[in-house]
């Protein structure tokens, strides 16, 4: 797939997006579910004894304070006594089939992470798996690969709704755990997909903070920190942040020692970098990208490999960030230790094969099912 087709446009409202989108499918969206006879049914706001997308649209009109409060009872169908965007979702699914009962969707919706944004970006009847992709209630992922500066891109497309969907996993399963492969770390996790971390075991110092236990409060003053607080904001500092400047910015529920950052407090590309001249040049390249609380994105670039693959510089890098719509980007190792997997195979093709290393960032469903629940689609 070309980089415009999944580039995010910087200028996109996304919940605007969703609003009109809502309107639009009430004109055409002819989903239904009878209703008892002589019984008020939730969602169906207009009494037809129908849940259709004109009732959601309905909801939506109710939740911006459009129209008169007449059907705010039928409308509050997620039950949190308000009428508000979460609610025409819930009732624009139902009317789709995409759900079968409002009851499964509470609390799903108006969670801290996205909220009712993006909804159709998960699935409310079963886990969904394709060759490229993952979706639940709780999570949502999609691998695309592409072509960029002469080199081969694989980029995973993450929304979560749970913050310990996005999770670290030591080698060997212990802090000082010794060094594993991406991939055997990715198995051993159930990963939906991983990337290699920072390889925390070749630092002295930190900080070091996984799946919100603090291994080690200590700061490579020399890096650039990158830091992931448990309510989903990803944020970057640059060298010189002291742990107790990290606090003060939340709850750290995962940290990282590499960097350099990507992206400037603006989101804009950058040109200098905190790092040697050797890791400025066109290298193989993991890293992490951030667009808001709940929404991520793993990025791997191949490199070192002739015509399939030449890599990228860290200005390329960082310009590509950019230009995917991030606000927050930071490189992780790079080089041979460059892999990304799921718990079934590479999803790269690392230089030399890839080596072991002492961590990985991956991505999990909280809530998995047995895998002979899963939904497998062509």
């Amino acid at each position: 797939m070309h980089l415009a087709a999944i580039a995010h446009t910087r200028r996109t409202r996304r919940t605007g997006a969703l609003l009109l989108a809502l309107l639009l499918l009430a004109a055409c969206c002819a989903g239904a579910r009878a209703a008892d006879e002589g019984t008020a049914q939730p969602g169906d706001l207009d009494g037809d004894g129908r849940v259709t997308a004109a009732d959601a649209a309905g909801a939506l009109r109710l939740a911006a304070g459009a129209v008169a409060p007449n059907a705010a009872s039928s409308a509050d169908v997620t039950g949190d006594l308000a009428v508000t965007a979460a609610d025409a979702t819930a009732i624009l699914l139902c009317a789709a089939g995409l759900a079968d009962d409002f009851f499964d969707l509470v609390g799903t919706l108006d969670g801290p992470l996205l909220g009712a944004r993006y909804a159709g970006r998960f699935s409310y009847l079963g886990t969904l798996l394709t060759d490229n992709s993952y979706r639940s209630d709780t999570v949502s992922v999609t691998i695309h690969s592409f072509r960029h500066e002469e080199s081969a891109c694989y980029l995973a497309d993450i929304y979560i709704r749970d913050i310990t969907a996005f999770a670290t996993a030591f080698s060997g399963g212990e802090y000082r755990g010794g060094r594993e492969t991406v991939q055997q770390m990715a198995a051993d996790n159930a990963a939906v997909v991983a990337i290699n971390g920072d390889f925390y075991s070749y630092r002295s110092k930190g900080p070091v903070v996984r799946n919100g236990v603090v291994y080690k409060d200590s700061v490579d003053e020399r890096v650039d920190i990158c830091v992931l607080y448990r309510d989903g904001r990803l944020v970057t500092y640059e060298k010189g942040v002291t742990f107790e400047q990290i606090l003060a910015g939340g709850e750290p529920y995962q940290a990282w020692a590499f960097g350099p950052m990507l992206l400037d407090a603006d989101g804009q590309p950058l040109t200098e970098f905190n790092c040697g001249t050797s890791i400025l040049a066109t290298n193989p390249r993991a890293a992490v990208g951030y667009y808001e609380p709940g929404h991520y994105c793993f990025l791997l670039v191949d490199g070192r490999q002739g015509s399939y693959a030449r890599g990228l510089s860290m200005e390329q890098l960082s310009q590509l960030f950019y230009e995917l719509g991030c606000t927050a980007a930071y490189n992780l190792d790079g080089g041979q230790t460059a892999v990304m997997a799921t718990k079934d195979a590479l999803v790269n093709q690392p230089y030399r094969g890839g080596r072991s290393t002492s961590d990985i960032l991956y991505i999990a469903d909280p809530s998995a099912p047995a895998a002979q629940d899963a939904e497998v689609q062509p």
